[in-house]
């Protein structure tokens, strides 16, 4: 406010050097303004949503649960060490071309989907994290504002990969992950698709019954977890598909040489 009013003043008395200093300051508060509140908080109809910057870089918590950070350069499959499953189902299925993110976050499934040449669309319910994606993480690539499950249930596209992302915390959006949502999913897999499943995991009832209810769709199930067990929760993954190559001996060989484990019992999530 006090260099928009200095701005008249400086004309006046045609301080001319004085003028290009305030309009350079105003740019750059401009610039900096998103970064300018530590922590960024919106308050979404579907929850908290906050950023913060760790290490340098910014990170995406919605309900207090980190989602996702943007990494300086999101590469091709370099392990498991960042916490991050997802390129295993490009290990189960080397064949991926096309793919479905249901749940943006940060937008750091769809960047790492194209290090592997995948072409992928996203569905993202909140509008507001859709614009945390583009202003905070820099994210370009296509979303569609919409509910997951309405997106799937009136599209009449195949993928060859779908990515379910929408835990953000213990508590899951119930309506995407009972045995109709996921027929829906199925049905929009291609012949040769897989289904990967982000949820968390606390070694609870509720954690158990969302097990139980994807095998009640699917077959073929693998889900992975962190190695340590315990009270809090914890991301999990389901992969899953129609020929049964996510429970090859070599998804399960990828997985656990990174120190992760196989969830065999729906009681042990």
């Amino acid at each position: 406010v006090l260099m928009v009013c200095g701005i008249p003043l400086a004309c006046a008395r045609r301080q001319w050097w004085a003028l290009a200093l305030l309009a350079l300051l105003l740019l750059l508060e401009w610039g900096l303004w998103p970064y300018s509140a530590e922590p960024h908080l919106i308050q979404s109809r579907y929850g908290q949503i906050e950023i913060r910057r760790m290490g340098g870089r910014p990170v995406l918590l919605v309900d207090g649960m980190q989602q996702s950070a943007l990494f300086p350069v999101a590469g091709p499959w370099d392990g498991l060490k960042d916490g991050y499953l997802l390129e295993a189902a490009l290990k189960m299925k080397p064949g991926v071309r096309t793919a479905l993110v249901v749940g943006l976050g940060a937008g750091l499934g769809p960047r790492v989907l194209a290090t592997h040449n995948i072409e992928s669309e996203s569905v993202e319910i909140d509008p507001e994290v859709v614009e945390v994606a583009h202003r905070f993480f820099g994210f370009t690539g296509p979303v569609t504002v919409a509910d997951g499950r309405m997106f799937l249930r009136q599209s009449n596209r195949e993928w060859d990969l779908i990515v379910l992302d929408v835990s953000t915390s213990e508590r899951l959006p119930w309506h995407l992950f009972t045995v109709e949502a996921l027929q829906t999913a199925r049905r929009r897999l291609s012949p040769d698709g897989v289904l990967a499943i982000q949820f968390i995991g606390d070694n609870s009832a509720w954690s158990g019954f969302v097990h139980r209810t994807i095998r009640a769709v699917f077959d073929n199930v693998l889900v992975v977890a962190e190695a340590g067990k315990g009270n809090r929760a914890l991301p999990c993954w389901a992969f899953t598909d129609m020929r049964g190559d996510v429970k090859s001996a070599m998804a399960r060989q990828t997985i656990e040489a990174e120190g992760w484990r196989i969830v065999d019992d729906p009681a042990e999530v």
